[in-house]
């Protein structure tokens, strides 16, 4: 399939590109590029979706299944129409399952990776090793098998909008740079004085200055200049050396 990123991903920036779709589970060496919430592209190759045989959730009592292709939305709907706890984060956070667990996405300290009791690898099924914002999973993700053992809450899906709202609005791919440890990267981002920073279409959000925007028809060059930017003056002033959470394709 065709896919126009500059349509298609969160950020609104990237190329045409051809997409293979996958509808077996089969091991390959193609880049699944998911809902592309945290995806900045260009114009590679080599790229491919799941089909939507892998958009489902299966209730197997204390464990759920749920397929890579399942929307973190379709989810958490699911989780609150069955009364399930745990998963109130997912109403905020954009993406498909299987990207949310190879990246192990969250809010703060609640992450994915809190319930997850197995995942399915080319086809087998593994227990991954995870870290802040990131796995060890190197293939690709066909399904999920996730813990169950609370109940829905009310009080945990308000402080996750409450945390939402201090979020800048418009086309972005969310945060740009992880946390180093011991510090916030918009802390810093910020006193190097890049808060507000436009390249072309592109900004440093002055609001929150670890989000980059998309107000103009932004380029991949305009939001690579700012990453770029943004990193090489951290590091200049605090010697921090911040690490992307946005996934980047050239």
């Amino acid at each position: 399939m065709i896919i126009d990123f500059s349509k298609y991903s969160s950020v609104k920036i990237g190329g045409i590109c051809d997409v293979k779709i996958i509808n077996e589970v089969v091991q390959n060496d193609y880049f699944i590029v998911g809902n592309a919430s945290n995806l900045l592209i260009n114009n590679p190759k080599n790229l491919a979706i799941l089909g939507d045989k892998f958009d489902y959730i299966n209730n197997c009592g204390e464990i759920l299944e749920v397929g890579a292709k399942t929307s973190s939305y379709k989810f958490f709907e699911y989780s609150k129409k069955n009364n399930i706890g745990g998963f109130e984060f997912l109403c905020h956070l954009p993406g498909f399952l299987g990207g949310i667990t190879k990246m192990n996405a969250g809010m703060k300290e609640f992450e994915i990776a809190n319930f997850i009791e197995s995942v399915n690898v080319d086809g087998k099924w593994i227990k991954p090793n995870f870290t802040y914002r990131n796995s060890d999973i190197t293939g690709t993700i066909y399904a999920i098998r996730l813990k169950t053992n609370d109940i829905f809450s009310i009080q945990r899906l308000n402080m996750f909008k409450k945390m939402r709202e201090n979020q800048p609005k418009g086309a972005s791919f969310g945060s740009i740079f992880k946390n180093p440890q011991g510090f916030s990267a918009g802390a810093l981002i910020e006193k190097v004085g890049l808060k507000g920073r436009v390249k072309g279409g592109a900004k440093i959000s002055d609001i929150h200055a670890n989000f980059l925007i998309n107000f103009n028809k932004a380029t991949f060059n305009d939001a690579i200049y700012l990453i770029n930017l943004a990193r090489d003056e951290v590091f200049k002033k605090f010697n921090v050396l911040l690490d992307n959470e946005v996934i980047i394709k050239e």
